[in-house]
């Protein structure tokens, strides 16, 4: 039996397959060992995150050191945030460790490996693997073993107490794919802006999760372009882009989230998922400069225009 590789463009389809795998393998697990790479650790640390010296420490009786000893109890996500939650002690109190946040950035994924499964060995890994990209290594009770690889190191883990998640969970919008996902709900985070549309699905404080791929996706659905001043959107526009979102969204979690390569016109490195297929050959217009629009009975041509500094896609024919 091989091990698991969770990587990709994280936005929230790739966060919600992640989380989906992790939930599987760590939920009921106890955490035996905690290994931090010192590069990661330093860099955690200028950030003002203690994870990296933390983490790898025994729980303490009331939790509020490390992770060693605690146990898992389910993987949750909102946007593109995941995070663990550890199972209560008997003496919890206000500094006990609830929570374990996580962020893939632009490179982070995760290995895990099964008890008695092998690491893979193969011409990725010149040197083998773990390799130098690896910055967190966890060993769970079961013998099983999951590691942290990222190679630009913009991602990140934190250690949170309840309330301090309960405060980070007030900050963020609403997530499509949660149960409070109504139209009711949208219209209100979504009004009282005067934004172009994409800037404004992309603010993470009204709408968690979307990012430069859906974003384009989700506009082109819904017929309406992404450069349009929010102010300028009647309900039944913004009707549109509801019905939209949360199918494109499960949908494409469902399949394995997109893989690219290439995004907002720079080169990063996006090693295969290689338990599921590929998103990346529904999307309708992302990446697709100059094709043709795949709406029916339109004879447009995608775009690529620019917004803040990012390239947005989108049919100008269907979508004027």
């Amino acid at each position: 039996m091989g091990c698991t590789h969770l990587s990709g463009m994280p936005e929230l389809p790739e966060v919600e397959v992640c989380r989906r795998a992790l939930d599987e393998f760590f939920a009921g697990r106890e955490v035996v060992a905690v290994e931090i790479s010192d590069i990661w650790a330093a860099q955690l640390g200028k950030a003002g995150i203690d994870f990296g010296h933390r983490a790898p420490m025994k729980a303490g009786v009331d939790g509020s050191q490390g992770l060693v000893g605690r146990t898992v109890e389910r993987v949750g996500r909102r946007g593109k945030f995941y995070w663990f939650e550890l199972a209560p002690l008997n003496s919890s109190g206000e500094g006990t460790v609830s929570v374990v946040e996580g962020h893939l950035r632009m490179t982070g994924g995760w290995w895990l490996k099964p008890a008695g499964a092998d690491w893979p060995q193969d011409e990725r890994f010149a040197n083998g693997f773990p390799d130098k990209y690896c910055h967190a290594r966890i060993l769970l009770d079961d013998g099983s073993e999951a590691i942290y690889r990222d190679v630009r190191r913009f991602g990140t883990l934190k250690l949170h107490t309840e309330e301090q998640h309960s405060q980070r969970l007030a900050a963020w919008g609403l997530d499509p794919l949660h149960t409070t996902w109504r139209f009711k709900r949208f219209l209100q985070a979504v009004s009282g802006s005067r934004r172009e549309l994409k800037s404004l699905l992309l603010d993470q404080s009204r709408v968690a999760g979307l990012g430069n791929i859906y974003v384009s996706e989700i506009c082109h659905l819904a017929r309406i372009d992404p450069r349009r001043k929010s102010d300028t959107l009647g309900e039944d526009e913004w009707r549109r882009i509801f019905d939209a979102t949360a199918p494109l969204l499960r949908e494409s979690a469902r399949v394995g989230g997109t893989r690219l390569t290439e995004l907002d016109d720079l080169t990063y490195i996006h090693e295969p998922q290689l338990h599921l297929d590929n998103f990346e050959v529904r999307l309708r217009v992302y990446g697709r400069e100059g094709g043709r629009c795949l709406r029916r009975g339109c004879t447009g041509e995608i775009e690529r225009a620019v917004q803040q500094n990012r390239s947005t896609f989108l049919c100008p024919t269907c979508q004027s």
